[in-house]
């Protein structure tokens, strides 16, 4: 990419890049992340954290793949491709026509009347049971139905939805807030995209402020370091497989503990399993993360059962002190009274605006 001419989107992974090797710095006047300052991360490896955007980028992503995914041909068993609209295409229930069209989210974002009557819409067919016949109506198992189970699991979702709108009668209900997201999700989205390009058109690359306008790219965010969908280049191939090795490996070693008679009263020690994954890569010959990247090169599937086998695992005695410390560990019991406590001032908070 180096010795190529600085296109608009080779300016944009060069900055991309540049950003996910720093840290990031918080203004200490107000708490903000800092549009000025971040500090060089090349020697330590951090976990990124979520900004408060980073849940309208992941809902965005995830929603644009769902969209995305649906208009891709369906390979059937003899082989053929054929395209199959999805269900919802056809069902004219609203929740579905709008969170899963580009077209009528951008409509949430750019007209809030529009927002409130497509709330209310989705409520009147709440009352009417028209999404739960709808769902019924296109359960099966052919190409564009909806499976039985996740039929079922919808029309579970849509009672709750349809009882606890009609108990709360001036809340949006869950369904209206997940139309609500969307919008919130499609307004963020956008504008990131805009600030970066804007940032693209500028050549921007080593700016080292936290935030640069595009929340998309803040220094330490999930949505800047998260390799969760096939754009999230370089190295989406080899993050994947270093994480299917690990995950595969941790439940495994977990199986074998349920199966083997012999273990039945004791215990993983976790720490030592754990950080043979979680910890800074070693560059040593042989180290389990050189070996993945060598099979990525050769287009090599890696081999879990060895993987696995170069986990140091041990057992110890439900009796053994450590293990009651952690199941008398008070941690868990001071943030879930942490949590009950917003969960009651939210509530106050929110009866009050009523």
């Amino acid at each position: 990419m180096y010795g190529r001419p600085v296109t608009q989107r080779a300016t944009r992974y060069k900055r991309e890049f540049f950003r996910r090797l720093r840290f990031p710095v918080v203004d200490a006047n107000n708490g903000n992340p800092s549009g000025h300052q971040s500090t060089a991360a090349d020697s330590f490896v951090y976990t990124g954290g979520f900004s408060k955007n980073d849940v309208f980028h992941t809902a965005y992503d995830a929603i644009s793949g769902i969209e995305a995914r649906a208009a891709q041909p369906i390979t059937m068993p003899d082989g053929s491709q054929v395209t199959v609209p999805p269900f919802w295409e056809n069902t004219g229930l609203v929740m579905f026509d709008t969170i899963f069209s580009e077209e009528n989210r951008q409509r949430l974002a750019d007209d809030e009347a529009y927002l409130d009557r497509v709330v209310e819409q989705h409520k009147a067919q709440l009352r009417t049971n028209e999404y739960q016949r709808r769902i019924r109506a296109n359960t099966g198992t052919d190409p564009g139905q909806i499976h039985p189970r996740a039929a079922a699991a919808l029309i579970q979702a849509y009672d709750l939805d349809r009882d606890f709108t009609a108990s709360h009668e001036h809340a949006p209900g869950l369904g209206g807030f997940l139309i609500n997201l969307a919008q919130l999700t499609q307004l963020e989205a956008k504008a990131s995209e805009r600030a970066t390009a804007t940032l693209d058109a500028r050549g921007s690359v080593c700016h080292e402020g936290t935030t640069n306008g595009a929340s998309a790219e803040q220094i330490g965010t999930h949505s800047l370091m998260a390799k969760d969908t096939p754009a999230s280049v370089p190295m989406r191939r080899e993050a994947l497989a270093l994480a299917r090795v690990a995950s595969v490996s941790i439940a495994g070693i977990m199986g074998d503990t349920l199966v083997n008679p012999r273990q039945r009263h004791t215990r993983v020690w976790w720490d030592t399993a754990l950080r043979h994954f979680l910890r800074f890569p070693s560059y040593a010959p042989g180290a389990w993360e050189r070996s993945v990247m060598n099979d990525i090169r050769l287009s090599r599937d890696p081999d879990m059962d060895a993987y696995r086998n170069q986990v140091r695992t041990h057992h110890v005695n439900e009796s053994d002190s450590r293990i009651r410390e952690r199941v008398l560990d008070a941690t868990r019991g001071r943030l879930e009274a942490r949590y009950r406590a917003f969960e009651t001032r939210a509530e106050q908070a929110w009866a009050a605006e009523q």
